[in-house]
């Protein structure tokens, strides 16, 4: 995966070349418009997606040297950012068309300390994950006045997720084979944007799920900036 600055400046390109073809091929004027969105979602249930420190505690401390002895694990999640390029099409007052965004972060991503009381161990977990989101949107505008108008997106889509680990520890191998890292084949992923447009730019907060398959679901409020072309 690319790093997350690299991802953006490629996002930040496609969206200036996008927008030159939208004016330069009239894309207006048969009622398609690309879209920007800077996104961020919060932590939401994100703490409920780490390990279980049930699951992982005594088996981890065993492996890496500590007896089994009793251990306690503290968890803490984030939320995620990122950007998305939108190409929608107007019918009858509804806009609707394909979207593609790139997430830093997302469910299942933050920090997991394991520390062994028998002995001086500590290991800390580090997960962070690149998640790119395919969906489907439509989205209608009531204007208030000439400038300013209310809003309303959904969409409904696929989010496909590659998930890494990097691991710190004192007087301990570093095996993590029970936080073994991922790489889903896509989850169910759908999203409600209620916001306010000032001509092309619109300021919103979004209601985002992940379905995730057989992993704890993923839910979580945030909120965007986006760009009209």
């Amino acid at each position: 995966m690319l790093p997350r600055q690299s991802m953006f400046f490629v996002f930040l390109l496609a969206g200036g070349g996008f927008g030159s073809i939208v004016q330069a091929g009239g894309m207006e004027q048969s009622n398609w418009r690309l879209s920007i969105d800077v996104d961020y979602l919060g932590v939401g249930n994100a703490n409920s997606t780490l390990p279980n420190s049930s699951n992982i505690c005594a088996k981890l401390i065993a492996q890496n040297g500590g007896g089994g002895g009793p251990c306690s694990v503290t968890t803490r999640a984030y939320g995620a950012e990122g950007l998305r390029l939108k190409a929608l099409h107007e019918y009858e007052g509804i806009e609707v068309g394909p979207s593609i965004g790139y997430l830093n972060g997302g469910p299942g991503v933050g920090v997991t300390t394991v520390r062994g009381t028998g002995a001086p161990i500590q290991m800390s977990v580090f997960s962070s994950a690149n998640t790119m989101r395919f969906l489907g949107e439509l989205r209608k505008k009531w204007p208030l006045s000439e400038s300013l108008g209310a809003r309303m997106g959904a969409g409904v889509g696929v989010a496909v997720e590659n998930k890494t680990l990097n691991s710190t520890g004192s007087t301990i191998a570093s095996n993590v084979s029970v936080y073994s890292g991922y790489s889903s084949m896509g989850w169910l992923t759908w999203e409600f944007s209620p916001a306010v447009v000032y001509k092309s730019i619109s300021l919103g907060v979004r209601y985002v799920g992940f379905a995730r398959g057989s992993a704890v679901p993923w839910n979580t409020f945030g909120g965007f900036f986006g760009v009209d072309f």
